[in-house]
């Protein structure tokens, strides 16, 4: 069994989490203005030092707003957002996001995954293609490891196979975008590995490999539509069953 070390949050973090969850849950309100650092730090029994970063980093994740001589406010995150307000939703949730967050998430990954699918199935080098096979290689050796596969092993070579993908005709910016996605992606994947079997996993890797070698983009790229559709339908069902 794999042990992970066990950090503790510091205060500034704690914070930051306090104020993350009244905002997404609504009890502070898009626009609502917040009390003065020192009112702040007064209220919850820590230095307004603190307070001051905290609010900073919260700026930096696209929650709040500082205007100048007038006060900090609720930031409208769902509109001006970045990746560190992404990042921080996955963490404020203990690594869950609702369903329509998922269901943009992975929206936004077909969108930049899917054309690079086709682009690679249309022009492809043998090269790219041994390679994708070795990343298929080791996305196989996870999925059938003894005695039990790991989940986040299985994930994290299944987002190297398709980060690959999005390299396909030298494409230098969309690795990246992958890249900033990284973590949530992971995650989710490594859940969609405890609820369908690595091997059916690996199995549908494997046939969108012989999509893309063949030449066939179109059907490559229905079938990792088909893919996120499949759990996107399962997260909803499971979501509807928690209520």
């Amino acid at each position: 069994m794999k042990f992970e070390t066990i950090v503790a949050p510091t205060i500034t973090e704690l914070f930051e989490n306090q104020i993350q969850k009244a905002i997404l849950s609504g009890q502070l309100a898009i626009g609502e203005k917040l009390p003065t650092e020192q009112e702040l730090a007064n209220n919850m029994n820590v230095s307004k030092s603190i307070v001051h970063i905290g609010i900073k980093n919260l700026e930096r994740q696209g929650f709040v707003r500082i205007v100048p001589r007038h006060g900090i406010y609720v930031a409208n995150y769902p509109e001006e957002g970045n990746i560190d307000t992404l990042m921080a939703l996955l963490k404020v949730n203990d690594g869950t996001l609702d369903q329509n967050n998922i269901t943009s998430l992975l929206t936004a990954r077909q969108g930049v995954e899917g054309i690079q699918i086709k682009l690679m199935a249309e022009n492809h080098t043998d090269e790219e293609i041994a390679e994708l096979r070795r990343l298929l290689d080791n996305i196989k050796a996870a999925a059938f490891r003894e005695p039990r596969p790991d989940p986040d092993e299985v994930a994290e070579e299944l987002f190297k196979f398709h980060r690959y993908i999005t390299r396909s005709n030298n494409n230098t910016v969309t690795p990246m975008i992958f890249n900033a996605f990284h973590d949530v992606i992971v995650v989710y994947w490594a859940q969609w590995v405890r609820k369908v079997s690595p091997e059916v996993l690996f199995q549908t890797e494997e046939i969108m490999a012989d999509y893309i070698e063949q030449g066939k983009g179109d059907a490559a790229s229905d079938l990792l539509y088909q893919t996120m559709t499949k759990y996107l339908g399962e997260e909803a069902d499971s979501h509807i069953m928690n209520r």
